[in-house]
């Protein structure tokens, strides 16, 4: 594990200190959107002009085919071109180190949990403390191994660099557009002069060059609220939870109960719907109908056309909820959570069963229905033991009479302390189902994440406003 760990730093090393430009070798599924993407910007670019359909003379028509191809080609380029944090998450998965699924044996006393499961961007990196580790006479000690193998106090954090291959593709995309369009618009005005073309046939184009504004936007928008989430993480350094302090925390650890140990979970009362070590849990119990609607459409010309269409209706039944009381541990110690983290940040557990049964059906009839069938469906979300928590909340301290209700040893510090699910001074209490470099996979500078969305929105607007004026 500790070689592990080590050639794990010694991979981050390279995008754990700040840089000015980075480029990324693509390969595998990269490698073919580049190629991709270059077929697509130069194939049409050189043979198309020279076909007996285009004139050797660049018009409106030209123009508005190269924008096109310049929309499509900035989309595979930009993203054949790794980060290099994207890189090392790679290289990571080529060495076996990734997120893994991990089943937790049976614990003493039958305490058994479900498992811990994963994606490229969540789920344990390294294998976790197996039940019989969590000490449940005294929960919120130190763990006899000590600090998490992946915490990032162990890897590191990664930085992103100022400037990335991405963000340079698309600046030229961007420039190339805007060209393109100043192109058109020029041609636009040199027909009006001549009156081979009126205000309301170039309409649709300034329709055009504003929703793609717009769309540049909403994707700035997007990518700041990113950014947003990304500094939030950068910025506040991750405690160890045997030192942590009041205020605005952020913390990596385990998913441990505090208190004794769940009840199995039994859905819709089914011994046969089952969950394992629930720390947080709902269910719910739905009748779906499902049937082919035609649909008939008529376009401005009069054509009639008739297609089935998909349908659905959900029927809610009944339902239950529960939790018990948690902590998070990061093997230094653990401290409790509040309920409010589990409850309204996802979940690491997603089950449904279904049966089949057309006597429920409650849907429409007659002769524009079709296929018509129904269902019984049970959903089971929740987040069970044992699964990674990365963590930003608010640490405030515990009353002392719950303290004394429960028990709790009062020389363990972190025992005195429970993370609320709180907005704090700089940022909203959140949940990430694995270590600080999972949530970090898509990292990018703000320069990089904002500079192409609004360079191409402003220099649209200011082109649009220009030309109507």
């Amino acid at each position: 594990m500790q070689a592990e760990i080590k050639e794990l730093k010694e991979m981050l090393e390279g995008v754990s200190s700040p840089r000015f430009f980075e480029f990324q070798m693509p390969s595998g599924k990269e490698l073919f959107l580049l190629i991709l993407g270059l077929v697509v910007i130069t194939f049409p670019l050189w043979y198309v002009p020279l076909t007996p359909e285009f004139s050797a003379e660049v018009g409106l028509g030209d123009l508005n085919f190269y924008l096109f191809l310049l929309l499509l080609w900035v989309i595979p380029i930009h993203k054949a071109f790794p980060s290099k944090i994207q890189g090392v998450m790679r290289e990571l998965s080529n060495k076996n180190i990734e997120p893994q699924v991990v089943h937790f044996n049976l614990g003493s006393g039958g305490r058994a949990t479900e498992p811990s499961t994963a994606t490229k961007k969540e789920g344990w990196l390294f294998p976790p403390p197996q039940i019989d580790d969590w000490h449940p006479e005294s929960p919120y000690k130190e763990d006899a191994a000590g600090l998490l193998s992946d915490h990032p106090n162990n890897i590191g954090t990664p930085v992103p660099s100022t400037i990335s291959m991405q963000m340079v593709v698309k600046m030229v995309g961007t420039v190339s557009i805007i060209m393109l369009w100043m192109a058109l618009l020029k041609e636009f005005s040199n027909l009006m002069v001549i009156d081979e073309l009126e205000i309301e046939d170039i309409y649709p184009y300034l329709f055009f060059m504003g929703i793609i504004a717009i769309i540049q936007l909403a994707g700035a928008f997007m990518e700041w609220k990113k950014i947003k989430a990304w500094r939030q993480t950068m910025d506040l350094p991750t405690s160890r939870i045997r030192s942590m302090a009041v205020g605005d925390v952020e913390v990596y650890g385990q998913l441990r109960p505090r208190i004794g140990w769940p009840s199995v979970v039994y859905v819709d009362g089914d011994i046969e719907k089952s969950a394992n070590g629930m720390a947080q849990w709902g269910w719910s119990y739905n009748q779906v109908s499902y049937w082919e609607e035609l649909v008939v459409k008529t376009d401005s010309e009069g054509n009639t056309t008739r297609t089935w269409e998909d349908r659905s209706r959900t029927v809610f039944v009944r339902g239950d909820a529960g939790f018990h009381q948690s902590m998070v541990h990061d093997g230094t110690g653990g401290c409790s959570i509040d309920y409010g983290l589990l409850e309204h940040h996802g979940s690491s557990l997603k089950r449904d069963w279904r049966r089949p049964d057309n006597s429920i059906y409650s849907g429409p009839r007659g002769m524009n229905i079709r296929s018509e069938r129904a269902e019984h469906v049970w959903d089971l979300s929740g987040w069970s033991y044992g699964e990674p928590m990365f963590i930003h909340g608010v640490a405030e301290s515990r009353p002392r009479a719950e303290l004394e209700e429960e028990g709790v040893d009062m020389t363990i510090a972190p025992a005195l302390i429970e993370i609320k699910n709180k907005k704090g001074v700089s940022f909203k209490p959140n949940v990430y189902r694995g270590t600080e470099l999972l949530s970090l996979h898509d990292l990018k500078s703000p320069i990089s994440a904002l500079t192409p969305n609004l360079v191409t929105a402003v220099a649209l607007i200011l082109m649009l406003l220009n030309f109507v004026m």
